[in-house]
C-alpha cells in the first residue's frame, strides 16, 4: 500500500473514531439524564410556563388650541421583588445584613413614605414563602422610581441584583384642575377606557392599539419577547382655550354663588369657525360648586330667546314685519284659553321690533296666531328650514336633540312663540344666534379641530355648515337691529338698569343679544312656579364685526330673575375680558 494510500486510511480512522465516541457520548448522556436526573427535569419542565401579556398603548393627549396640556396619561409603577432569583439570592439575599440593609434602605429613601425596617419585613415574609413577586409598593409614580434606579446600590447592583421589578401602568390626570373638567371627560381606573366627555366621545382614537408580548418562565429566570408592538393613541387638538376657560369658569362661579342658583351653564364661541372657546358648568352639591352635569348639552325651555327664532321665521315667511303694531295691556289676554301676560304690565301699543326689545309675551303671542292661526304645522316647519331642529353629531356624548314638535291642540302654538313647549340645549340655542352673527351661516359648535401624533398633525376637522342661509339678508338685518336694541334701547331688557345698573352694556365692547326668562315647571304639582324662573342671556359681540358669541344660563330657582343683570351681565364681563386680550395680542 503506497503512502498516499495508508494517510488516507489513517485520516478516515480517526474521523471514524471520534465519530464513534461523540455517539456513544450522547448515549451515555441520554442514560445519564434518563436514569439519574428525570426526576429534576420533569420537575424543570412544569415550571416552563408561557403566558401571553398585554402591551399597553400609550393614551394620547387631549390639548387646547395652543396646544397645552388638558389632559395627560403619566407612568404610575406597581414594584415588585424576586425574593428567588439567582442573583439575589447570590448576593445573600435576606440573610447578608449589609447588603440587605443598603437594599431596605435605598427603597425608604425613594420611596419616602415609610421606614426601612416596614420594607425588610415585608421582603423577609415574602422570602420565606418563596415568593417571585412579593408587592414592594403600588401606585410608585415617576419621581419616585427614579430616586430608586439613580441610587448608588442600585446602579452597582442592577435590576438582577437587587430583584426589584417595576410594573408600568398609567394613570389619567388633567394638568389644569377643574378647568372643563366635564367636558374633557374622565376615565374608568381599571381599564383606562373613557366614560365621560371627550375621553368617552374619541376613546377609541385615544387610546391606540395594544401590542403582545410572550412571556416564557424558564427555571429561575422570565423571557420576554414582544410579538406585537403597540401603537400609540392620538393626540386630540380641541378647539378650547385654557385662558379664556378660566375666564369664563370665573365669571360663572361668580354669577351662580351670588345668587346661589342650582346650577349654571355659559359657552363662549368663536362666531366664523363655531369653535368653542371655553364651556363652564357649575353644579351645586351641598354648599360647595362642582362640575358634574354639562348642563349645555341638556335640553330646557328656552323661554324668551325663542322669541327671535319666532320673528325671524315668522318674517322668513312673508306673515311678519318688524313694523306689524300690536296691542298689550295690563290684564292678561287670552288664546284658545291660554292666558299671558307680560312682566311689565301696561297698555301698550308695540310693534314687532319693540315687543322683542321689550321681550313682550303678548306680542308674540298676538303675531304667532296671526300669522299661523292655531295651526302649528307650518310654524314648525319654518323653524325646521333654518337647522335648528336637525339631529346633529355632537362631540360631547349625551348631548341631547332638539325637541319642537307640533302639537295636539290648537292653543299651544301661542306659547310656543315665545320658548314654552318646546326645548333646545343652551348649546342650540347658542347654535342660532350665532347664525345671525355669522351673516346668516348656521355653523355646527365643534371641539375637535385635529388629530396629532408625535407632535405632527395627521388629520383636521373642518367647520360643518349646518345651513348657510338660515334667512335673506332683509329678514337678517332687521333681526341683528332688534338684537342690538336689546341692549342699547332704554326700553330693552339688557339695557341700563334704573340705577345705572349696565347689565348687558358695555363702555368698552358692544354687544347685541337677547334675554330668556322662563318659569320652571313643578314635575309635583305638574304646574309652572312663578317664583321659580331659569333665566339666560344670549348674544354677539363686538356687533360690527362680531368675533364670539356667548351664552349664559342661570337656573334660578331663588328670588329675583333679572336675566339682563345677572346673565347678561356675566356675558359683558367676559366680552371685555376678552376683547382686552385681542387687542393686547393685536396692537395696531
Amino acid at each position: 500500500m503506497s503512502t498516499d494510500n495508508q494517510h488516507i486510511v489513517r485520516t478516515f480512522g480517526w474521523i471514524f473514531f471520534l465519530l464513534l465516541f461523540g455517539f456513544v457520548m450522547v448515549l451515555l448522556k441520554m442514560f445519564y439524564l434518563q436514569w439519574f436526573r428525570r426526576a429534576e427535569l420533569y420537575e424543570l419542565v412544569e415550571q416552563q410556563t408561557t403566558k401571553m401579556d398585554t402591551i399597553t398603548s400609550g393614551r394620547g393627549d387631549i390639548l387646547d388650541c395652543n396646544g397645552n396640556i388638558m389632559a395627560t396619561t403619566l407612568p404610575e409603577y406597581d414594584l415588585f421583588i424576586d425574593t428567588q432569583s439567582e442573583s439575589f439570592q447570590a448576593k445573600g439575599g435576606v440573610d447578608d445584613e449589609k447588603y440587605f440593609g443598603a437594599l431596605t434602605e435605598m427603597l425608604a429613601h425613594g420611596l419616602g413614605d415609610t421606614t426601612a425596617q416596614y420594607y425588610a419585613d415585608k421582603i423577609k415574609a415574602g422570602a420565606k414563602k418563596k415568593r417571585r413577586r412579593c408587592v414592594i409598593a403600588k401606585k410608585v409614580n415617576f419621581q419616585q422610581r427614579q430616586a430608586i434606579i439613580k441610587d448608588p446600590f442600585y446602579v452597582k447592583n442592577g435590576r438582577y441584583g437587587t430583584g426589584l421589578i417595576f410594573e408600568e401602568r398609567y394613570s389619567r390626570t388633567q394638568p389644569y384642575g377643574s378647568l372643563a373638567a366635564r367636558t374633557i371627560g374622565n376615565t374608568q381606573a381599571s381599564s383606562g377606557m373613557g366614560i365621560t366627555g371627550l375621553e368617552l366621545k374619541y376613546d377609541s382614537l385615544l387610546r391606540g392599539k395594544n401590542g403582545i408580548a410572550q412571556i416564557r418562565s424558564l427555571g429561575n429566570r422570565e423571557v420576554r419577547e414582544i410579538t406585537e408592538e403597540a401603537v400609540e393613541g392620538y393626540d386630540l387638538l380641541t378647539t378650547l382655550d385654557v385662558e379664556l376657560q378660566d375666564i369664563v369658569e370665573q365669571q360663572l362661579r361668580h354669577a351662580v354663588e351670588s345668587k346661589n342658583a342650582p346650577w349654571g351653564t355659559c359657552v363662549l364661541m368663536e362666531t366664523k369657525t363655531g369653535h368653542i372657546k371655553a364651556i363652564a358648568n357649575w353644579n351645586k352639591f351641598g354648599d360647595t360648586y362642582s362640575e358634574s352635569h354639562n348642563n349645555a348639552v341638556l335640553r330646557i325651555e328656552p323661554g324668551s330667546t325663542f322669541k327671535t327664532v319666532a320673528m325671524l321665521v315668522a318674517m322668513e315667511d312673508g306673515k311678519a314685519h318688524p313694523t306689524d303694531t300690536f296691542t298689550t295691556t295690563r290684564r292678561p289676554w287670552y288664546y284658545n284659553s291660554l292666558s299671558h301676560t307680560d312682566a311689565h304690565r301696561a297698555d301698550t301699543l308695540h310693534t314687532l321690533h319693540s315687543g322683542l326689545v321689550a321681550s313682550s309675551n303678548q306680542v308674540f303671542a298676538k303675531m304667532i296666531t296671526r300669522a299661523y292661526g292655531s295651526d302649528a304645522t307650518e310654524f314648525v316647519a319654518q323653524i325646521r328650514k333654518t337647522g335648528l331642529c336637525d339631529s346633529l353629531n355632537w362631540d360631547i356624548p349625551g348631548a341631547q336633540q332638539p325637541h319642537i314638535e307640533v302639537p295636539d291642540d290648537n292653543a299651544t302654538i301661542s306659547k310656543m312663540s315665545y320658548g314654552y313647549s318646546v326645548e333646545l340645549t343652551p348649546l342650540q340655542i347658542l347654535m342660532f344666534y350665532n347664525a345671525i352673527a355669522n351673516d346668516g351661516c348656521m355653523v355646527k359648535p365643534m371641539l375637535l379641530q385635529a388629530l396629532m401624533q408625535d407632535g405632527e398633525v395627521v388629520e383636521t376637522f373642518e367647520t360643518e355648515v349646518v345651513n348657510r342661509k338660515i334667512c335673506s339678508k332683509s329678514v337678517l338685518k332687521d333681526v341683528q337691529s332688534a338684537l342690538y336694541d336689546v341692549v342699547w334701547d332704554p326700553h330693552g331688557t339688557a339695557a341700563k338698569g334704573r340705577w345705572g345698573d349696565p347689565k348687558a352694556q358695555s363702555k368698552k365692547v358692544t354687544i347685541a343679544g337677547k334675554t330668556g326668562t322662563s318659569q320652571i315647571y313643578d314635575t309635583q304639582r305638574k304646574t309652572y312656579r312663578n317664583d321659580l324662573h331659569r333665566i339666560t342671556f344670549v348674544g354677539y359681540f363686538p356687533t360690527d364685526n362680531p368675533q364670539y358669541t356667548c351664552i349664559c344660563v342661570i337656573d334660578g330657582r331663588t328670588p329675583g330673575n333679572d336675566s339682563g343683570a345677572e346673565c347678561g351681565g356675566v356675558v359683558r364681563r367676559i366680552a371685555e375680558i376678552v376683547m382686552a386680550q385681542v387687542a393686547f395680542a393685536n396692537p395696531q
